[in-house]
């Protein structure tokens, strides 16, 4: 039975600072400046998630381990949709949000 690599503690702290800090906006600005942020780090996200997985440098920060790319092309192909979706959708929000 083949296990999957797991994240790194060190990563998982620094993707979720990285990943949450939009959400502090809301002190000092409205729904739709955040909801465009969260927007613009969705698709940004999109762009790099890719990047991040195919190269090794990453992969040792990421995971300690270099783990072949074509092993979950599947997991990679629904993380970059789902951003990809979710990233469209922050933004349709915030235009709804700004009227």
């Amino acid at each position: 039975m083949k296990t999957e690599p797991q994240l790194r503690l060190s990563a998982v702290c620094a993707l979720a600072l990285i990943w949450n800090l939009p959400i502090v906006l809301l002190f000092w600005y409205g729904w739709s400046v955040v909801l465009r942020v969260v927007s613009a780090n969705c698709l940004l996200w999109a762009l790099l998630m890719p990047v991040a997985w195919f190269s090794p440098r990453c992969q040792a920060w990421l995971f300690g381990v270099h783990v072949e790319p074509s092993e979950s092309k599947h997991r990679l192909t629904i993380a970059v949709m789902g951003a990809v979706v979710t990233g469209i959708g922050a933004l349709a929000a915030s235009f709804y949000e700004g009227r």
